[in-house]
């Protein structure tokens, strides 16, 4: 048998094993050769043994919220795992409860039965039937299958989560293996053709037992509710006018504390100063701004505890709150907010909920918050999904997200109406399941949305007056932009609409067009490897004349780049210290 085992003296109670163990089912025509390929895959499983110790200084506090529970833990590694494809531009895994539930059974069986009784290396255990076979009775069929299993013991309890991310990240951990085709831990964590997956995982007082199973079919469920998921890119950063002469720039930092940054004029920037406690937020959480009146600047975050915060500036005073305008465990924790004036005196934020239902909440003048009502079915777009508003008209407020299915989908509303849709306007599989958009005027008629599509090419959608939506169509090459890059858009001129985004290679990338003419570009304007691929952005003028785009470096530095006039792009340059923003 082939196997590859770890092990440092001293820390055989502290042992952490891990295998994976491919498994695919085709036409009946071809199980036997199938069969055989399993077998022989599954034999090359690994014997990971890293120490506790040594691994753990890796490691960055565990979320309070990933403790003692088996539900927290189920919920921390769905998260975990999301997280890990998002840094390399792929899309979320969708969880199935079919195949949760059959992942929690075996690890039960084997909490129950141990290691020795349950080969190959802890698939599959007296009484049961093979990986490939439990995960198709699972989900009924299924076409691609795959199973990564763990284990540990002599760790504390309340240390699990921290033992199921060393399993993952630690020096010998499945993120180590890197991609091989081998159908390794890495392979079934980072699958282009795996869509679902199931986590279960098994405790007692001196073992954790945990099991990934992955599928291609599956059935889309509500990912497990404290802490849900959020489908945002990481390092969110926001930017806004608190006064005329005055930017202001949003980020969440390495504590979990909302900061602000500024500049007055063409001056230094200034900051960033925090303007709530630490450990509020998630780290990098997603952040949106609006004016609540000409002289008071909002800014909206989900916080640790699921619920939607409002923070606000007065004219040049003093920053106030967060104060929580939702009850808890409404929204995935750090999810993406869309904020918009519905009317000159009501200002909506909308999220989608931990059900996949779009919420709005909303303010009339200096009143009180209202909501969050939902104003979709359940089920429709992913937890937490990306999502933008923008005025189709001057009295038409339109919502866009992309759904489960990978389709574009519209809401609306006309003046102080019912909300309507939402309602498809692409194909289905156009676009990753909950990807990021971004929305502006071509002109003072045209309506465009932007997203990146399943083969990393950039997409415009767009609608003149009241007519029929159009497109998607591509408007760069494949490839260029992990599936779910983030994008800002806005204005260099009147005449001119850039987009931005940050390529798979880590350069902040500019888009644009004029008029109404053909779009150009993508063209670099930064060095390569300045910032994770794929991650937020934000944009605001800072005059009249001069552009700004944000974004967090790799450095976790928060950076500007600008342009004045029909110039050069220039930067980026930091404006915040290394090692400040982002988890």
């Amino acid at each position: 048998m082939f196997s590859r085992t770890k092990k440092q003296r001293g820390t055989s109670h502290e042992d952490i094993h891990t295998t994976c163990f491919p498994c695919k089912s085709f036409s009946p025509w071809r199980g036997i050769t199938n069969i055989l390929l399993v077998t022989l895959v599954a034999l090359l499983a690994l014997l990971i043994v890293p120490t506790h110790s040594a691994a753990a200084k890796d490691l960055s506090p565990s979320p309070t919220s990933c403790g003692r529970t088996v539900s927290e833990l189920e919920a921390c590694t769905f998260q975990l795992i999301n997280s890990y494809r998002a840094d390399r531009g792929l899309p979320p895994y969708l969880l199935d409860n079919r195949l949760t539930q059959g992942a929690r059974s075996h690890s039960a069986l084997w909490l129950t039965f141990g290691e020795q009784d349950c080969p190959p290396k802890g698939h599959q255990c007296p009484g049961e039937p093979d990986p490939a076979t439990r995960i198709k009775n699972a989900v009924g069929s299924t076409t691609e299958s795959a199973e990564n299993v763990g284990y540990g013991s002599g760790y504390p309890t309340a240390a699990y989560y921290d033992l199921i991310r060393q399993v993952h990240e630690g020096s010998s951990g499945f993120l180590s293996e890197g991609p091989c085709g081998c159908h390794n831990h890495y392979d079934n964590l980072m699958s282009t053709t795996l869509r679902y997956v199931g986590i279960g995982i098994a405790i007692d007082s001196n073992h954790v037992r945990f099991t990934e199973d992955f599928s291609r079919d599956g059935q889309s469920a509500s990912p497990p509710s404290n802490p849900p998921t959020s489908a945002s890119p990481k390092a969110g950063v926001a930017a806004a006018k608190q006064a005329s002469n005055q930017l202001d720039t949003f980020a969440i930092d390495s504590h979990g504390a909302l900061n602000v940054s500024w500049v007055v004029g063409g001056g230094t920037w200034q900051g960033p100063v925090r303007i709530s406690p630490i450990n509020t937020f998630p780290p990098g959480a997603s952040l949106a701004t609006g004016h609540q009146s000409a002289n008071q600047l909002d800014v909206f975050a989900i916080d640790n505890s699921g619920a939607l915060n409002v923070s606000w500036v007065v004219g040049g005073g003093t920053w106030q709150g967060p104060v929580r305008i939702s009850p808890i465990n409404t929204f995935p924790p750090g999810a993406v907010l869309t904020v918009e004036m519905q009317s000159a005196n009501q200002l909506d934020v909308l999220a989608i909920d931990t059900h996949g239902t779009l919420n709005v909440s909303w303010v009339v003048g200096g009143g009180t918050w209202q909501g969050p009502v939902g104003i979709s079915p359940a089920n429709i777009f992913p937890p937490g999904a990306p999502l933008v508003s923008n005025h189709q008209s001057a009295n038409q407020l339109d919502v866009l997200a992309i759904d489960t299915h990978g389709t574009l989908n519209v809401s609306w509303v006309v003046g102080g109406g019912t909300w309507q849709g939402p309602v498809g306007i692409s194909p289905a599989n156009i676009f990753p399941p909950g990807a990021p958009l971004v929305s502006e005027h071509q002109g003072a008629n045209q309506l465009d949305v932007l997203a990146i599509d399943t083969h990393g090419t950039l997409n415009v959608s767009w609608v003149v007056g009241g007519g029929t939506w159009q497109g998607p169509v591509g408007i760069s090459p494949a490839n260029i932009f992990p599936v779910r890059a983030a994008l800002t858009a806005n204005h260099q001129s009147a005449n001119q609409l850039d987009v931005l985004a940050i390529d798979t290679h880590g350069t902040l990338n500019v888009s644009w067009v004029v008029g109404g003419g053909t779009w150009q570009g993508p063209v670099g304007i930064s060095p390569a490897n300045t910032f994770p691929a794929g991650t937020s952005l934000a944009s605001e003028h800072q005059s009249a004349n001069q552009l700004d785009v944000f974004a967090i470096d790799t450095h976790k530095a928060l950076n500007v780049s600008w342009v004045v006039g029909g110039g050069q792009w220039q930067g980026p340059v930091g404006i915040s210290p290394a090692n400040y923003f982002g988890s």
